[in-house]
């Protein structure tokens, strides 16, 4: 069960196990310009978070995440960065319009993901589930996909729909409509059912994972930093 001692003594294993992986980590962050927000995909970001992973154990990161992962990552872990999907076909098109990601981890299994896009149709997707741990990968069983547009442009399209007729606002609202039911769709069929998502590096407040269930995504690294108590 989870406890402020069994915390302190999960980050304690991880740190000194981990602890020559440190400089390589330290180098990673330096090349973000934003900690805590996705950053622009670069040469440097994506040469020092490949290092990371291909200096890591992977045996050693299946008995940690069996021993103390439980521990460690109940919280809110924030996408810092995501090496380039746009050269991936189907769904990489799709995650290359992410601007805001984050993956709530409950103390009870308890996952939730909340992504903001920002294209000609921006929305928010809501993913809910449960997760488990298996190896070195989460299983995560999905519940729920609920997608959404942002307020910011249901609010733009009302406003100008008070200057347009009736018959306007109808011929602009059936392609918005349209829009819409292909996200949602696009979105669902993407994250939908059991997913495996496999972990390449993970300390207390760093994760490197990849999205390889995609299939057309694979080998691109995506990192995550644990938001800190005070934010």
């Amino acid at each position: 069960s989870f406890s402020p001692q069994t915390h302190i003594e999960a980050i304690t294993k991880w740190g000194e196990t981990l602890r020559p992986l440190k400089q390589t980590k330290l180098d990673f962050l330096g090349t973000l310009e934003n900690q805590y927000e996705i950053n622009k995909t670069n040469r440097a970001s994506s040469i020092f978070l490949s290092d990371l992973v291909g200096k890591s154990s992977p045996d050693l990161l299946r008995r940690l995440m069996v021993e103390t992962f439980e521990d460690v990552a109940p919280g809110r872990w924030r996408v810092v960065y995501a090496q380039d999907l746009s050269t991936s076909f189907g769904f990489g098109s799709l995650l290359s319009d992410v601007r805001e990601a984050d993956v709530e981890l409950g103390n009870h299994g308890e996952i939730t993901c909340n992504i903001k896009c920002h294209n000609q149709s921006p929305h928010r997707i809501t993913i809910e589930g449960s997760f488990g741990v298996v190896s070195n990968s989460l299983l995560i069983k999905v519940s729920n996909v609920n997608v959404e547009r942002s307020q910011e442009q249901a609010q733009a399209q009302g406003d100008e729909g008070l200057f347009q007729d009736l018959k306007k606002v109808a011929e602009a609202a059936a392609p918005q409509s349209i829009a819409q039911s292909i996200l949602e769709t696009q979105w669902k069929s993407l994250f939908s059912g059991t997913a495996v998502v496999r972990i390449n590096f993970l300390d207390d407040n760093l994760a490197v994972f990849d999205l390889d269930f995609l299939g057309r995504v694979t080998g691109k690294h995506i990192c995550a930093r644990k938001e800190p108590d005070f934010f």
